[in-house]
C-alpha cells in the first residue's frame, strides 16, 4: 500500500518507471548493437523482446493505486460538472 505523500507525487512516480524501462531498453539495445545488429534492428528486437511498453507502464500505475481515493476523487469531478450545468435544484 502507498502513502498518502506517495499518492500525492505519483507523476514523479510514473516518470521513474518510464525512466527504468527505457534504461532497460537502452541497454538491451545496446548489448545487440555490440554484437553487430544494426540500430534499427537492434531497437525493433528490444521492444519485441520486452513486451508492450504502455501495459507494463499500466500495470506499475495500477500497483501504485489506491482505488478507493481515486473513485472518491472521481465522483467529487463528476459531482462538480453536475452542478455547474444545473446549480439550482427546484
Amino acid at each position: 500500500m502507498i502513502s498518502l505523500r506517495q499518492f500525492f507525487s505519483r507523476r514523479r512516480l510514473y516518470d521513474d518507471l518510464h525512466d527504468e524501462i527505457q534504461a532497460h531498453l537502452d541497454e538491451r539495445v545496446a548489448e545487440l548493437m555490440a554484437r553487430g545488429i544494426p540500430r534499427a534492428s537492434a531497437v525493433a528486437e528490444a521492444r519485441r523482446a520486452f513486451g508492450n511498453v504502455t501495459r507494463l507502464e499500466e500495470d506499475g500505475r495500477d500497483t501504485w493505486a489506491l482505488p478507493a481515493l481515486d473513485s472518491i476523487v472521481g465522483d467529487l469531478r463528476f459531482a462538480a460538472r453536475q452542478l455547474r450545468r444545473a446549480p439550482t435544484l427546484r
